[in-house]
C-alpha cells in the first residue's frame, strides 16, 4: 500500500528525492572532506620520530648554547644540526628566466634515511642524497615555477653556481602552500659555494616531558638569531590553512543548502499530506488503526529518504576524496578510509530522522479525523480553493492567476520559498566568485601587503647595505614613495605576550620603515608613526578583546614592552592574526634584523622598466618585480581551490532550482488537471489556460527573486566579513547580480512554458469518462 502512495504521488516524491540527493551529497562531501583532511594531517604529524622544532640560526655561539641545553635533556633533546643557507635568493632557470624566492632554506645532507623528518622522492633517482652539483627541490616549487627533472638552476647566493635538479620531492616540513619558505637539499660539499653571510645551522630537536609552551618561550626569549623558526604545530596549522577557505565555503554552502532543503521538504510534505485527508478517512472506514495509517506514510517517505541519501552519499565519497587528494598533494596520497563510509552513513541517518520527524508532526491529527470529517474537509478545501477570489468579475488570465496564488496558498508559498532560497544562494556564491576573481586587485587587503609600482626582493644583511639602498632611493627622482622591511619574520625578534593577552595560534608580525602612501589598508584608525605604536588586524583584536587605544604587550630581549594600538586592518594570512610594527622598534632596542622586502611607488609607471634595470645593476643580489611580485603567487596559492568549489556549488544550485521548478509545474498540471478540463468545457482555450499558469509562476518567481535580492543585499557581506574580516576586500558585482537574476528568471519561465504545453493534451471527454 505504501508503494502505491509513491506511485500515485511520484512527482512530489521526486521533488523530495532531488532535494535530498543534492543537500545530503553537498553536506556529506563537506563533512567527509574536513574530517579526512584534519585526520590525515594529525595522523601524519603524530609520528613520534618527527621533530617538534625546526630552526635556522646564524650564530655559532647560540647554536652551541642550544646544543648544551639539549645534552642536559631537561627541556629539549634529540639535537641534530645541518649546515644550511637561509636567504632571499634569485634563481635563474636554464632558459635564463629569473625568479626570486624571498625565503629560501637550503639544507645540506648526507643520507635522507638518517633524517628524522620525511623526504619522499617523487621523480628522479632515489639516492641517499644529492651528488655534488645536484639539488633536490620540492614538488611545490617545481609546479609553481615550471621546473622539471634534470633542469639546471643558477643560484645567486652560490656565486652563480649551477645545480642540476636530480630529484623532485615531497617534504614533511614543506608540504603546504601557506608556508612561504621554499626548502631545497644539496650535498654537504657544496655548502662552501655559498656566501658566508647566508650560511648557518639548520637545527631540529624534540621536547622532553616539559610543556611545549615553556620550550617555545625559552627558545624565543634566549635566541635572537633564529631567522627561521617552525614548530610541528605550525606545520599542522599551515596544512590546515591550505584547505581553510575551501572548508569554510563548503561548510557554508552545505549549511545553507541544508536549511533551504529542510524548509522546502517541510512545505512539500505538509502539502502532500494535506491532500491525503480523504485517503486517511477511507483507511479509517476500512478499519485501519492510526498507527497502521501512519506506518503507510512513514514507510513511503523512509524508502525515498534512504535511496536518496544513499545516492547523495555515493556522490560525496569520490568528490571528497578528489578534494582531499588535491589539497594534500604536496604531503602525500592518503587514500580512502572507513571514516568516509561512517560519515556519509551518519549524514544519511540524520537526514532520514529529519524526514521522519516532519512526517510524524504532520500526521499527529490523524487520531482526530473521522471518515465523514475527512470527506467534508476535502470538499470544503476544494470548494474554498475554487471560490476564493481577490479580483472578482474578470476573465483576464493574469488577474485569474493572481486569484490562483491566493486560492492555493500552500503551492504558492512553495514556489516562492524555493525561488527565494535558491536564488539567494546563487547570488551569494556568484558574488563570492566575483570577489575571488578580482582578488588580485585587493591582495594587499587580503594579505596585509603594500600596493605599489614595484616590489624588490632582497636581503639587507648589514647597516651599510641598508644605508646604501636608502640613499639610492632617496636620490632617485623617479621614486615617489618607498618603504622596506620584513614580512612575517619580524616575529623572530619580538614575541606576542600570550600570558597577558591569551594564547592565539600562529601570528604574523610585519615590520616596515613606513606604512604611509604605500597602499597598506587601514580599516579604522591610522598607520603607526612612532616606534611604540602598532596596527593590529581585526581578527587579532577580536581574539584578544582589545580595541584601538589599548596597549598590547610583547617580549623583546626577554623584557615586557607595551605598544599603543593606533589602527586596524583586514587580513586572512595566518588566520587573520597579523600585527604591524615600524623598523624603528628594532633600532630603538638595538636589534639588527635582515630586511627582505622593498616596496617602491614610482611617479610614472612608464619608468618601471628603466628603474628595474638600473636598480638590479646597482644591487646585483636583488630582483625587481611589478606590483606585488611573488606575493601575487601567495594570493593564488591561498585561494586557488575556492573558485572551483564555488563554481561547482553554483552548478548544483542551478540544477536544483530548475529541477524543483519542473517538479512543481508537473504537480500543478496533475493536481489541477480536472479543473483545467472543466475550464476547457466552458470554452477556455489551451493558450488561455497556459498563460494563466505561466503568469502565476512568473509573479511568484519574480517576488521570490526580489526577496532574494533584498536578503542578499542585507546579509551577504556581513556573512563574508566573518571570513575575510575587512569589508574593503569584499567586492560584489551589481552587473553579475542582475545578469544571473535575469538568467535564472528566464530559465524558469522557459521550463514553465515547456511544462505547461501539456495542457493541450487534456481531453474533457476523457476526464468525464474517468
Amino acid at each position: 500500500m505504501w508503494k502505491k502512495k509513491i506511485k500515485n504521488n511520484k512527482l512530489s516524491f521526486m521533488l523530495i528525492a532531488v532535494i535530498l540527493i543534492v543537500t545530503s551529497s553537498l553536506f556529506s562531501t563537506s563533512r567527509i572532506f574536513i574530517d579526512s583532511i584534519n585526520q590525515s594531517i594529525v595522523d601524519y604529524y603524530s609520528n613520534p620520530k618527527l621533530p617538534d622544532i625546526y630552526l635556522f640560526n646564524s650564530s655559532d655561539k647560540e647554536r652551541e648554547i642550544l646544543k648544551e641545553k639539549a645534552n642536559e635533556g631537561k627541556l629539549i633533546n634529540n639535537y641534530n644540526e645541518y649546515k644550511a643557507i637561509y636567504s632571499s635568493m634569485n634563481i635563474n632557470k636554464s632558459h635564463e628566466e629569473k625568479f626570486n624566492e624571498d625565503r629560501t632554506l637550503i639544507i645540506s645532507i648526507k643520507n635522507r634515511k638518517d633524517l628524522n623528518w620525511k623526504l619522499t622522492v617523487l621523480e628522479g633517482d632515489s639516492k641517499p642524497c644529492p651528488d655534488v652539483g645536484e639539488i633536490w627541490i620540492s614538488k611545490i616549487l617545481a609546479d609553481k615555477k615550471g621546473l622539471k627533472l634534470n633542469d639546471f638552476i643558477e643560484l645567486d647566493k652560490a656565486n652563480g653556481s649551477k645545480f642540476k635538479i636530480s630529484a623532485i620531492i615531497n617534504d614533511s616540513q614543506n608540504g603546504s602552500l601557506a608556508n612561504p619558505v621554499k626548502i631545497m637539499y644539496i650535498n654537504e660539499k657544496d655548502i662552501e659555494l655559498f656566501s658566508k653571510e647566508t650560511v648557518g645551522g639548520f637545527v631540529v630537536l624534540k621536547h622532553t616531558n616539559e610543556d611545549a609552551k615553556y620550550v617555545t618561550k625559552y627558545i624565543q626569549e634566549n635566541f635572537t638569531y633564529n631567522e627561521y623558526y617552525m614548530e610541528k604545530k605550525y606545520l599542522i596549522s599551515n596544512q590546515r590553512a591550505d584547505n581553510g577557505l575551501v572548508s569554510i565555503f563548503l561548510t557554508f554552502a552545505s549549511v545553507l543548502t541544508l536549511i533551504s532543503g529542510i524548509i522546502v521538504i517541510r512545505f512539500t510534505l505538509k502539502s502532500n499530506l494535506m491532500k491525503e485527508v480523504k485517503s486517511i478517512g477511507t483507511y479509517k472506514a476500512l478499519g485501519f488503526k492510526d498507527s497502521e495509517i501512519k506506518g503507510i506514510y512513514r514507510k513511503a517517505y523512509l524508502l525515498v529518504g534512504v535511496i536518496s541519501t544513499f545516492i547523495g552519499g555515493a556522490i560525496s565519497i569520490p568528490a571528497a576524496y578528489a578534494l582531499q587528494k588535491n589539497v594534500l598533494k604536496y604531503l602525500g596520497d592518503f587514500g580512502y578510509s572507513n571514516r568516509y563510509l561512517i560519515i556519509s552513513g551518519i549524514v544519511a541517518l540524520i537526514f532520514n530522522i529529519i524526514i521522519q520527524i516532519f512526517v510524524t508532526l504532520d500526521l499527529r491529527k490523524i487520531k482526530n479525523i473521522s471518515p465523514s470529517e475527512a470527506i467534508a474537509m476535502s470538499n470544503i478545501a476544494k470548494k474554498n480553493r475554487g471560490n476564493w477570489r481577490l479580483i472578482k468579475n474578470t476573465n483576464n488570465p493574469i488577474a485569474l492567476s493572481i486569484n490562483d496564488i491566493f486560492s492555493n496558498i500552500g503551492m504558492s508559498l512553495n514556489i516562492f520559498i524555493i525561488t527565494a532560497i535558491y536564488m539567494f544562494i546563487v547570488l551569494f556564491f556568484v558574488n563570492t566568485n566575483y570577489m575571488f576573481k578580482v582578488s588580485q586587485d585587493t591582495a594587499n587587503i587580503w594579505l596585509n601587503l603594500h600596493k605599489t609600482t614595484a616590489t624588490i626582493n632582497t636581503s639587507i644583511s648589514s647597516e651599510n647595505k641598508e644605508n646604501e639602498m636608502v640613499n639610492y632611493l632617496n636620490n632617485d627622482t623617479r621614486v615617489e614613495n618607498y618603504g622596506y622591511g620584513i614580512y612575517l619574520n619580524a616575529g623572530n625578534y619580538m614575541k606576542y605576550n600570550s600570558e597577558k593577552h591569551g594564547k592565539v595560534n600562529l601570528i604574523a608580525i610585519e615590520s616596515f620603515s613606513t606604512y604611509s602612501n604605500l597602499g597598506f589598508e587601514i580599516y579604522e584608525g591610522r598607520v603607526p608613526e612612532n616606534f611604540n605604536e602598532i596596527n593590529v588586524s581585526i581578527q587579532m583584536l577580536r581574539s584578544t578583546n582589545l580595541k584601538i587605544g589599548d596597549k598590547m604587550s610583547f617580549k623583546i630581549k626577554g623584557n615586557d614592552v607595551e605598544f599603543l594600538i593606533v589602527g586596524s586592518f583586514g587580513s586572512i594570512k595566518y588566520g587573520g592574526r597579523n600585527i604591524r610594527v615600524l623598523n624603528d622598534v628594532f633600532k630603538h632596542y638595538n636589534i639588527k634584523p635582515k630586511y627582505n622586502i622593498v616596496a617602491v611607488q614610482l611617479k610614472d609607471q612608464k619608468n618601471y622598466k628603466e628603474f628595474k634595470e638600473d636598480f638590479e645593476k646597482k644591487f646585483r643580489d636583488t630582483l625587481v618585480q611589478p606590483n606585488l611580485g611573488n606575493y601575487n603567487e601567495l594570493m593564488n596559492d591561498m585561494t586557488s581551490m575556492v573558485p572551483l568549489i564555488i563554481k561547482v556549488i553554483l552548478i548544483f544550485m542551478f540544477i536544483l532550482s530548475i529541477l524543483n521548478i519542473i517538479c512543481i509545474i508537473s504537480i500543478i498540471m496533475i493536481d489541477e488537471r480536472r479543473n483545467f478540463g472543466i475550464q476547457k468545457a466552458l470554452g477556455f482555450t489551451s493558450k488561455f489556460l497556459q498563460l494563466r499558469i505561466i503568469s502565476r509562476i512568473v509573479i511568484l518567481t519574480f517576488i521570490g527573486i526580489v526577496t532574494a535580492l533584498l536578503i542578499h543585499n542585507s546579509i551577504s557581506k556581513p556573512l563574508i566579513e566573518l571570513i575575510i574580516t575587512s569589508p574593503n576586500a569584499i567586492i560584489f558585482s551589481p552587473i553579475e547580480t542582475i545578469l544571473y537574476s535575469v538568467l535564472l528568471f528566464l530559465i524558469i519561465i522557459l521550463f514553465a512554458f515547456v511544462g505547461t504545453r501539456t495542457v493541450d493534451r487534456i481531453s474533457t471527454i476523457e476526464l468525464m469518462e474517468e
